[in-house]
Order: C-alpha cells, then sequence, then structure tokens
C-alpha cells in the first residue's frame, strides 16, 4: 500500500525534474543563435519573429503569455513584447532600439508596467523580478 508520503515524495521529485528541465531549456534558449542574435544584433523584430518569440517562450515558460493574460488581462500586445524582451534577458539599450523608445523611455515603461500589474509603486527592476519569475 502506497502512503500519502510516499505519494508526496514522488510527487515533489516530478516537480523537481520539470523545473530541471524547463532550466535546461531555458539555458539552452538564451544561449542560442534566435536570442543572441536579437539580444546583440541591430535586426528589426518582425510580426513573424514576435510570434516566434511568443510561441518559444510559451513552450519553455509553461505557456507563459496565457498566464500572465490570465493574471493581468488588462496587458496590452506591446506590453506582453517587453515582457518577453525581459525573459530573453534582452539588455535596456537593444529593448530601446526594438520598441522605439530612448533607454530611460523603457525604464518608464517597465515601471508604469509594474504599477499596472501590481498596482504597487514600482520601478524597471522590480518588473523584471516579477516577469523572470513568472
Amino acid at each position: 500500500m502506497v502512503t500519502k508520503t510516499q505519494l508526496l515524495s514522488w510527487e515533489n521529485e516530478k516537480i523537481k525534474l520539470k523545473n530541471n528541465q524547463m532550466a535546461e531549456q531555458e539555458k539552452e534558449f538564451l544561449a542560442s543563435p534566435f536570442c543572441i542574435n536579437i539580444r546583440e544584433n541591430d535586426i528589426k523584430i518582425t510580426e513573424t519573429i514576435w510570434l516566434e518569440i511568443q510561441q518559444i517562450i510559451d513552450a519553455i515558460y509553461n505557456d507563459f503569455t496565457y498566464r500572465l493574460r490570465k493574471e493581468y488581462p488588462k496587458i496590452t500586445q506591446e506590453e506582453l513584447k517587453v515582457c518577453y524582451l525581459i525573459k530573453m534577458q534582452v539588455p535596456v539599450k537593444r529593448m530601446a532600439e526594438i520598441i522605439s523608445k530612448t533607454s530611460s523611455g523603457v525604464s518608464k515603461t517597465r515601471g508604469r508596467l509594474y504599477e499596472k500589474l501590481t498596482g504597487e509603486k514600482g520601478n524597471a527592476e522590480k518588473l523584471d523580478k516579477l516577469i523572470t519569475g513568472f
């Protein structure tokens, strides 16, 4: 007979394995030529590329877009793109180029987005932490 403790132990092991797999997928994605090219090169991101970014991020981060929209239904498509760039660890300067803002404009946008999502006063770093852990 299987005890409740054994069942919980097995469930914990499954969760650990899934988390390890997700961490490995994230590591591979962040080191991929696709991700590096977006982070480091001056390429225009088309809607097709945005869709590919979304699909990859959703696959790695357990339906990230769906969960984010469910938790924060007022998030716009442009705000989602900022969240994708945060997930991809795109530097602020490059993020500014991608979304056609200044670096300080990007930081303000991220701070405002944190406030919109949480209802609390925040800044860019708080949004980054929220999205990174989401």
